[in-house]
């Protein structure tokens, strides 16, 4: 099946006998590293890897290892410039496209 394989690719001699390459000259192409991980625990606290919440901080509060999965509380994220711009009424809100400049 690597003869088959290798049929219609250029710069292949299809003369010449097909040889294993030697494990040393082999590339890691192909290399899996596994990471140790370390198990969760019940309120531990977590990073959030992917998402909308990723970067922050989240308390565990329930593990299912059967469907690898687990329940977090996140800590809430507050834009403390856009509360006190609401406060002082200076807050612009959506700044909304003028629709006069299309032509």
């Amino acid at each position: 099946h690597v003869k088959k394989a290798l049929m219609g690719m250029r710069h292949v001699y299809h003369s010449r006998p097909i040889k294993l390459v030697p494990i040393k000259e082999m590339v890691d192409s192909i290399s899996v590293n596994k990471q140790k991980v370390a198990n969760i625990v019940m309120g531990s606290w977590v990073r959030m890897r992917g998402g909308a919440y990723k970067g922050d901080l989240a308390r565990v509060i329930d593990a299912n290892f059967a469907d690898n999965q687990c329940t977090v509380k996140l800590v809430p994220r507050f834009d403390y410039a856009h509360l006190q711009a609401k406060e002082e009424g200076t807050h612009q809100g959506r700044v909304k496209p003028n629709h006069m400049l299309r032509p």
